[in-house]
């Protein structure tokens, strides 16, 4: 086989491969809404509203252990203090459903998260979280997003200084997943108001270079030398 056929063979099985791949990622993406059904202490709303494209995790009552499945994995929301509360805005959904209604706390080092599964889930590879944070009755401050290392109790802070946003994500970040570890999502009061707020996240596998990129790289690099040497005599 000639080296320009034996490319074009290889760059049509790696475009197929891509195509698989690119799919097998796309699934590895998990968008939880946190949702409430509380308005405030005298007013609710008759059902749970869920923003299109995620999945709602319901909270039903002030103690740690509300949770969802998803694809086998479980996200479980939990107060670092012991405990929590809930509700939406008034104007539910105000401004969307994901950023409507939340889990929170007030009080000087408070702090709410979500578990991430249990020791495993996460697989290998680096994964790409977005943490919604928004209140549209109050005046918010800045948060601390961090990822506990559950096993070992270790906190990896990524933010000090996270502002609440009521159109989109508030912050955006990456960690690494060992694919034995147990994570934890963790939003902290870091403000003069000791509030602090979690509505939702999402989190995504991030593609790794696959074989047949690398492969194909590699015989391009085949191709062109030769040429060059050529060239050079």
């Amino acid at each position: 086989m000639s080296r320009n056929r034996l490319f074009y063979f290889l760059f049509l099985v790696c475009a197929v491969g891509l195509v698989v791949v690119e799919d097998a990622v796309a699934a590895t993406t998990y968008k939880i809404d946190i949702n409430s059904k509380q308005l405030s202490s005298s007013s609710s709303i008759a059902s749970y509203v869920t923003e299109p494209g995620f999945t709602g995790l319901d909270l039903a009552g002030n103690a740690n252990g509300d949770s969802v499945t998803v694809d086998g994995v479980t996200f479980e929301i939990f107060a670092v203090d012991g405990g929590h509360r809930f509700r939406g805005s008034e104007a539910s959904p105000d401004p969307n459903a994901i950023n409507a209604d939340f889990v929170y706390e007030n009080g000087e080092d408070a702090g709410m998260g979500v578990k991430l599964g249990g020791a495993g889930d996460l697989q290998v590879g680096t994964w790409e979280v977005e943490v919604y944070i928004w209140d549209a009755s109050e005046v918010l401050g800045d948060h601390q997003i961090s990822i506990e290392e559950l096993e070992t109790a270790v906190d990896n802070v990524y933010s000090t200084t996270v502002s609440p946003v009521a159109s989109g994500p508030a912050f955006t970040f990456q960690f690494e997943s060992d694919g034995v570890t147990s994570y934890r999502l963790i939003s902290r009061e870091h403000n003069e108001a000791n509030t602090v707020r979690l509505n939702g996240f999402t989190l995504t596998l991030v593609p790794e270079p696959s074989a047949c990129v690398l492969l194909t790289l590699a015989t391009v690099g085949m191709l062109v030398n030769p040429v060059r040497r050529k060239r050079m005599s």
